[in-house]
């Protein structure tokens, strides 16, 4: 991927359609559900690894950080969570079922040339970072939680070369000064 297709936004999308998400805007879709879906080649006798997850949102009401909380297998380019909560560090802002957005904007999210960076929480930060300095021929033999394995598989190979990943690397410690504080 050249400096261009990095202005043009070029790379990996973040989030699909499904729940009216627009990836170059950082808004991220939740979707609750009842029934986690079960991805391709997993039987039904088997298993599915379910989290608990948090994704790090701006409040609709005061724009000050929020949490959206539930149970999840694995942030996909869509999460879906059962039983979504929702909590602002500052209002008292709760979404009722009749007026649920089902897109949020991402809290830690910025841009590195035209493509959006984001962060679901501040254990990805750290992830991210930590993914961003190993060194490209130890990535694989490196094992990352299985919750961000399909997130560190989306980011753009021209992020990953190293002309860009020192500028990657400072973007994402610019979002983990952002962090309020208590958080």
């Amino acid at each position: 991927m050249s400096l261009k297709d990095l202005h043009r936004g070029g790379g990996a999308l973040l989030v699909n359609e499904e729940a009216t998400s627009a990836p170059r805007s950082g808004w991220v879709g939740v979707l609750p559900v009842e029934e986690l879906p079960r991805p391709e080649g997993v039987a039904e006798t088997d298993d599915l690894h379910i989290e608990h997850l948090e994704i790090a949102v701006q409040c609709p009401n005061c724009t000050n950080y929020g949490r959206i909380v539930g149970d999840g297998s694995e942030y996909r380019n869509i999460t879906k969570l059962l039983d979504p909560r929702f909590a602002c560090s500052v209002c008292s802002w709760g979404p009722t079922p009749g007026d649920s957005p089902e897109k949020w904007q991402v809290y830690y999210s910025g841009r590195l040339g035209g493509t959006m960076v984001f962060a679901m929480n501040e254990e990805h930060m750290a992830i991210l970072v930590e993914y961003l300095e190993t060194p490209p021929n130890r990535r694989n033999t490196t094992i990352y939680p299985w919750e961000y394995r399909a997130l560190m598989g989306r980011l753009p190979r021209g992020i990953l070369s190293g002309r860009y990943r020192n500028d990657m690397v400072s973007l994402v410690k610019k979002l983990q000064r952002t962090r309020p504080h208590g958080v």
